[in-house]
């Protein structure tokens, strides 16, 4: 889910699944994307008077690539566009304040600026989540309950929060808070961390 609440939602899921609550209404999109799942919204904008873009990140088949993956653009009208995008580095999870860097958690972390992967981070952990605030504030969640925040120049990791039995499979953050959810061997977790 994306939106800028109460009216102005998106949601997507399995099989193309994606939805557009506005005035009180829910109305199904038709992305052309019937085969494939999506797997994260995001957006950027905030002015009422701005064309607000909702960048839908798709993830691969689930029957293991029968269908080349999308990376999709959404106006405040609805309107469907596709991004240039290379398959094979195609991501789960995604973020971008501008809507030309995008910085994507598929496995590891990669950055796609101008149609092209520029750089790829190196991780010991899987990346499995990404949010930010700004290109110097940003944070990656993924197995081993591992994070690391970004602050423009290097990544720091948050090695004494390691768990080998767990997952972060999201994450959120706005301003000075940030919120990671997975599970570990005893269940759900959620952790919750406030910058001084």
């Amino acid at each position: 889910m994306y939106g800028t609440p109460p009216d102005d939602i998106y949601c997507g899921g399995e099989n193309g699944a994606f939805y557009h609550y506005r005035a009180g209404a829910w109305k199904q999109l038709d992305l052309g994307i019937k085969n494939l799942w999506v797997s994260d919204i995001w957006g950027i904008g905030s002015n009422e008077s701005s064309n607000k873009l909702s960048f839908v990140s798709l993830a691969y088949d689930p029957s293991f690539g029968y269908h080349p993956p999308k990376f999709l653009s959404i106006t405040k009208e609805d309107k469907v566009d596709s991004l240039g995008w290379n398959p094979q580095k195609m991501g789960g999870r995604f973020w971008t304040s501008n809507g030309k860097t995008f910085y994507i958690a598929h496995g590891g972390m990669f950055i796609y600026r101008y149609n092209t992967v520029i750089n790829e981070q190196q991780f010991i952990n899987i990346i499995l989540g990404i949010r930010g605030n700004d290109q110097n504030d940003i944070v990656a969640v993924g197995d081993y309950c591992g994070i690391a925040h970004f602050n423009g120049i290097d990544w720091r990791r948050y090695n004494e929060l390691t768990d080998v039995n767990g997952l972060y499979a999201a994450v959120a953050m706005k301003n000075n808070t940030v919120a990671a959810v997975g599970y570990s061997r005893n269940g759900a977790i959620v952790t919750v961390g406030r910058r001084k």
